[in-house]
């Protein structure tokens, strides 16, 4: 039975007759509907014939001369006698017959493809003197020497599968050689550890299997790593070796630049492939039981191998340089698809993938998001660093639980309010030039909010938002925390859950609103106008508190935070350190910019430092 790769080198070569074998043959005598005058074998005469539109009637040599292209493929031919009159064929096909005497093809000097496959060939002593040969298909021969092919010169694409043949030191000699098919042989050591090395080092594609079972792996580094996973360091990798193994990881400590033979891998679910100098997937093609394919860091460009892969249920193509996903359209059995990183513009082919649950895009070239409406599957989206202005068709995609967002061109999010209430659970839209959020009051079961560097002033949106436990709002325009205030609600409080809250870089000089956030383990206000720390004294539960860039002396109140363990208090007014003494769980103060009394530099820094508390301090 031909192999896969025994089939890709016939269509490199533009070859046809790579199919079975057992065709039976027409009449050697006779073809009905055709004249019988001037080949000695009636079937390659109605096949002439046939290609110059003459079924009947006189073949005059010019006649003869004029055809350049025979296609004579499972014709039942038996005897060659006669081509020679066809004294400028450039492409003959030959194969699926029952030729053994290549004598007459002598004549030929103009050939330049010629496909034997599948006859009963056992010598190429005839076809020498076809200097001019480019492409040649020996497959399913009895030929057990090639050395008649020395003086093929030209030959670039050269199958030989499924023969006798042992010694190929002959084609190391054919120096415009480019993919030679050697599978089904039995080939000599030599052969094996001298010749095929040295044809690989010269660039030559190689695809072999031999009798044996062994597989021969092109590039010596790819096969060091399937070795490892086969757990098998010497003696011939056989194909009960390879179908052994289920995972398999190539990364750039192992220089692997050439996956053929990989495709040996029948039983291979997962394969990962990181900061590889590999480009070609094609011998990917006939991995159909792969699961799982990551590649990442590796400029691959070309998917088309991936088309049929029709049990891959997740694949990452994170900066794999990819512009063209269209070859992905038709791995609907996906299930996660990451694309960060690459120079994708358009998502069309997306529109397929309908049982997409996850999708990343982030930093790439979208602007659109429409295809995606019919992903109603789809659970988390990941779209960050783009150029993305519409949310308009977000709402139609019922089950997202997660929206990525953030460093997008994003100005107007009205659309946002038509979204399922229950949904979503994490949103990120920062770093958009963003002003208004009230369309967001409607999504109340908010869990994780990001609105850090947009333009926002206006808080109200959020009062009603009870089961916040992650909100960032640095980097916006607020001066007014009032509408966060916990008293006087219901349910236990508006966020009363809310874990980490960051408003640095705002225009914030009042905490008042937040006294009563007593679960909050986090807290940041950087660069803001806070003076006074009341407000958080007895929040029991923050361990993280940083409040560089503000106008704060008075420490006092920190004492009874007593879970803090580290504080940013760079650049404010800070003088004495006293209260820190009381906070037994402290690991860490950073004190820089601070006009620090002489007894706190000289004594207060030391004996923090004596409880091996570090302590930043630029004096």
């Amino acid at each position: 039975m031909k192999i896969l790769a025994a089939l890709l080198l016939c269509a490199t070569m533009g070859l046809l007759g790579c199919g079975e074998r057992n065709r039976v043959p027409l009449d050697a005598t006779t073809v009905r509907g055709f004249e019988h005058s001037f080949f000695a074998d009636a079937a390659l005469e109605a096949a002439v014939r046939s290609a110059l539109g003459r079924p009947r009637g006189v073949l005059e040599p010019a006649v003869l001369s004029a055809l350049e292209t025979l296609d004579a493929t499972e014709r039942g031919i038996v005897d060659l006698e006669g081509i020679g009159q066809v004294t400028d064929l450039r492409q003959l096909r030959l194969a699926h017959n029952q030729v053994r005497d290549l004598t007459p093809l002598r004549a030929l000097d103009s050939l330049r493809v010629l496909d034997l496959a599948d006859n009963r060939v056992f010598s190429l002593t005839a076809i020498a003197p076809l200097s001019r040969l480019t492409h040649l298909n020996l497959d399913f021969n009895l030929l057990r020497s090639v050395a008649s092919l020395r003086s093929l010169s030209s030959l670039q694409v050269l199958n030989l599968g499924s023969n006798r043949i042992r010694d190929i030191s002959v084609l190391v000699e054919l120096r415009q050689l480019q993919s030679v098919e050697l599978s089904g042989n039995p080939l000599a050591t030599a052969a094996l550890d001298e010749h095929l090395p040295a044809l690989v080092r010269r660039g030559v594609q190689v695809s072999l299997y031999t009798t044996a079972g062994q597989v021969f792996i092109p590039d010596l580094r790819l096969e060091a790593v399937i070795r490892r996973a086969a757990n098998k360091n010497l003696g011939g990798l056989t194909r009960e070796d390879l179908g052994r193994i289920s995972r398999l990881r190539i990364t750039a400590d192992d220089r692997v630049t050439d996956l053929r033979g990989i495709n040996f891998l029948r039983n291979l679910r997962i394969l990962e492939i990181a900061e590889s100098q590999v480009r070609d997937l094609s011998p990917l093609a006939g991995l159909v039981n792969l699961g799982t394919l990551r590649i990442t860091t590796t400029s691959v460009q070309d998917l088309t191998a991936l088309t049929d892969l029709n049990r891959l249920t997740l694949l990452t193509l994170d900066e794999a340089a990819v512009q063209d996903i269209a070859p992905l359209a038709d791995i609907q059995s996906l299930q996660v698809l990451s694309l960060r990183g690459n120079r994708i513009s358009d998502l069309q082919a997306l529109t397929e993938l309908t049982g997409l649950l996850r999708l990343d895009i982030t930093d790439n070239e979208v602007t659109d998001l429409r295809p995606l409406r019919l992903l109603q599957l789809l659970r988390v989206l990941h779209a960050d660093m783009n150029s993305i202005a519409d949310v308009t068709d977000l709402p139609l995609l019922r089950n997202l639980e997660e929206i990525h967002l953030a460093k997008n061109l994003i100005t107007d999010i009205s659309p946002l309010q038509e979204m399922d209430l229950r949904s979503p659970r994490i949103l990120d839209l920062s770093d958009n030039a963003i002003e208004d959020i009230s369309a967001l009051s409607r999504l109340e079961r908010m869990n994780d909010l990001n609105l850090s560097g947009n333009q926002i002033e206006d808080l109200t949106a959020l009062e009603s938002h009870a089961f916040l436990r992650t909100l960032d709002l640095s980097g916006n325009q607020i001066s007014d925390l009032s509408p966060l205030g916990i008293n006087g609600s219901g349910r236990g409080g508006r966020f009363g859950s809310l874990r980490i809250l960051d408003v640095s870089n705002n225009q914030i000089s009042d905490l008042s609103p937040l006294a009563d956030y007593r679960a909050l383990t986090l807290l940041r206000f950087l660069h803001n106008q806070v003076s006074d720390l009341s407000p958080l004294e007895g929040h029991n539960n923050i361990r993280e508190l940083d409040f560089a860039g503000n106008e704060v002396v008075d420490l006092s109140p920190l004492a009874k935070v007593i879970q803090l363990r580290r504080i940013g208090a760079v650049l404010n007014r800070i003088e004495d350190l006293t209260p820190l003494f009381d906070l037994r769980s402290l690991e860490f103060v950073a004190l820089s910019g601070n006009p620090l009394s002489n007894a706190a530099v000289a004594e207060q820094v030391a004996a923090l430092r004596e409880r091996e508390i570090e302590v930043e301090l630029v004096e």
